[in-house]
């Protein structure tokens, strides 16, 4: 091979090289605590216990000391001054209610929530309540269950299902002015509880429950309730379903599609809390740390230095391209406001200003950015000097 041809060889070697240079930009996956609040010096409640998040509403759900439950409801558009809106409490229901302690769900206007009346001559009865306006609740609605007593409740698709110690049912709540009883089924072998909704896969809806024999994972046909797979295990307890994964309370993943144990571990050995973050990221919690992790069930930020963490929610927010996590601490006695950020920020430009792009539905498991586009043009013009005194030199030989 002639001086020539290995001259061109390596400006062409080096070229590949400088391609391979990714473009100057990195996906910021931060968790960073930005504040906390106290809801008892909001309006006094003496608890802070269960908490949910529909829409821009916290719907807290706290008992007193007289242990009278009642729903407080805060907007967040700041989410670490949320500010208080209504409260409902057992004389906004009919028919002598008192409030469930079912968690509260919601979609659109609505939202709904559980209650028991015990003044029935035949026994208890249960009641699904529909409400409209948080800022100033009204019933729309109370449908009822007779004695099926719901523990957990999930919305999906103009559907609500819930679930008691041993049954499961499905709700049509397309008219919310008129709920429709759709489908009903027994799906635990001895008597669940402690039961979990976790989610619709394929067509069918995900449950995870302990039972006297052990616990399980049952998955049954979202539409008719009919039983589809039954998996036991006696090494799960809570969790949420992600992905193709089940990830349980103490950290056992299981493969949903082959019903098989993942050897993995986490730097938390127990998370006191889980929950999911849009598709490709999750977030655990145990009493002193907030960790997040991705699709590949790796830990990208973490957070720590708490007490007793509890009671975790988390809800998207597109100013942020990440979400918001609310974090409460029995010891501090506050909600902590953590955020989770999944912003691309852009390094190329002199005053370094950020160019926010939301990565959080990214193909990449990370969000990381694998596009070398943006390195081509000041790769070639890198080439190009270089090659320049060897062109020179072929010009005037």
């Amino acid at each position: 091979m002639n001086q020539e041809m290995i001259t061109i060889k390596r400006y062409l070697t080096v070229f590949i090289l400088l391609l391979l240079i990714p473009s100057a930009s990195a996906n910021s996956l931060t968790l960073k605590e930005i504040g906390s609040f106290r809801v008892d010096n909001i309006i006094g409640i003496n608890d802070l216990a269960d908490f949910y998040i529909v829409n821009d509403y916290i719907f807290d759900h706290s008992v007193d000391s007289s242990f009278a439950a009642s729903i407080m409801v805060y907007e967040f558009t700041d989410p670490i001054n949320p500010e208080y809106k209504s409260v409902i409490d057992n004389s906004d229901l009919d028919n002598s209610d008192t409030i469930g302690y079912a968690n509260v769900v919601g979609h659109g206007d609505y939202f709904y929530l559980t209650s028991s009346d015990s003044t029935n001559t035949d026994g208890w009865k249960h009641y699904l309540n529909v409400f409209t306006n948080p800022e100033n609740p009204s019933l729309v609605t109370d449908f009822e269950l007779g004695d099926f007593n719901p523990v957990a409740q999930y919305y999906l698709d103009d559907s609500i299902y819930m679930v008691d110690g041993g049954n499961i049912s499905r709700i049509d709540v397309s008219d919310p002015s008129n709920p429709e009883f759709m489908a009903f089924t027994i799906v635990f072998d001895d008597n669940g509880n402690d039961v979990h909704i976790l989610g619709v896969r394929d067509g069918n809806l995900l449950l995870q429950y302990a039972g006297s024999a052990g616990y399980y994972l049952t998955q049954c046909n979202a539409i008719t309730l009919e039983y589809a797979s039954h998996f036991k295990t006696s090494s799960i307890s809570g969790g949420i379903m992600f992905g193709d994964y089940y990830i349980s309370q103490n950290t056992n993943v299981i493969d949903l599609t082959s019903n098989e144990f993942v050897d993995i571990s986490f730097s938390i050995d127990w998370f006191e809390e889980i929950g999911s973050l849009g598709s490709n990221y999750f977030y655990g919690v145990n009493d002193t740390t907030v960790e997040v992790y991705d699709s590949n069930l790796v830990a990208v930020s973490s957070s720590g230095d708490y007490v007793d963490l509890f009671g975790t929610s988390a809800s998207y927010n597109s100013g942020i391209d990440g979400y918001y996590i609310f974090a409460g601490d029995r010891d501090a006695d506050k909600t902590f406001v953590l955020e989770f950020s999944t912003r691309v920020i852009d390094t190329s430009s002199e005053s370094n200003s950020e160019s926010i792009t939301d990565s959080s539905n990214s193909s990449s498991p990370t969000g990381l950015d694998t596009d070398t586009s943006d390195a081509a043009y000041p790769s070639l013009v890198l080439l190009i000097l270089l090659a320049t005194p060897y062109l020179r030199r072929k010009i005037n030989s």
